[in-house]
């Protein structure tokens, strides 16, 4: 049975200042996909100079269809907890993030992060951070400077192989 989901057709901006003066504005993809992972929300949250990008379970395709909507960012939180499918070297040129956080848990039965995205993310330069290995990553900011609870940055030989687990 396929499940739909609700999508309010409004495609402006949908912002709320949080008490610290943070900004999380919530972006506006614009048309609705067959993939419920294509519908995912989609915010940018801002305090000071930091920006930081959630991009749920979005596939790269999609993302790249709506480009316009991102901009360099300090940190991403990697889309589909790392899959091969979450992302592309369009939407890394776009965003340029300095610092990347995977949320994966340990040893999990789909492989991510995958070896294919964990390298795009690293080929960038950007510090990557994973759940797997460091556990619940906390990411503390002023507005200027930025932290991580870790400084057990992933390599490549953190990934799984996508080609090892259909061998």
């Amino acid at each position: 049975q396929r499940q739909m989901c609700i999508r309010d057709r409004d495609t402006t901006a949908h912002n709320i200042t949080l008490p610290s003066g943070a900004t999380l504005e919530f972006l506006s993809i614009t048309a609705v996909y067959d993939n419920a992972n294509d519908n995912s929300v989609v915010t940018m949250l801002t305090y000071g100079d930091v920006e930081v990008l959630f991009t749920g379970d979005l596939s790269a395709d999609v993302a790249d269809a709506n480009s316009g909507l991102f901009s360099d960012v300090e940190v991403l939180k990697a889309g589909h907890h790392g899959s091969r499918t979450s992302v592309s070297s369009q939407f890394l040129q776009t965003t340029k993030p300095e610092y990347v956080v995977i949320s994966a848990g340990l040893d999990n039965s789909y492989g991510h992060p995958h070896k294919e995205a964990l390298s795009a993310y690293l080929n960038t330069g950007a510090d990557v951070y994973g759940t797997f290995r460091s556990g619940d990553i906390v990411m503390t900011t002023d507005g200027q400077k930025i932290s991580f609870n870790t400084t057990d940055k992933l390599t490549l030989s953190d990934a799984v192989s996508y080609t090892h687990l259909r061998a």
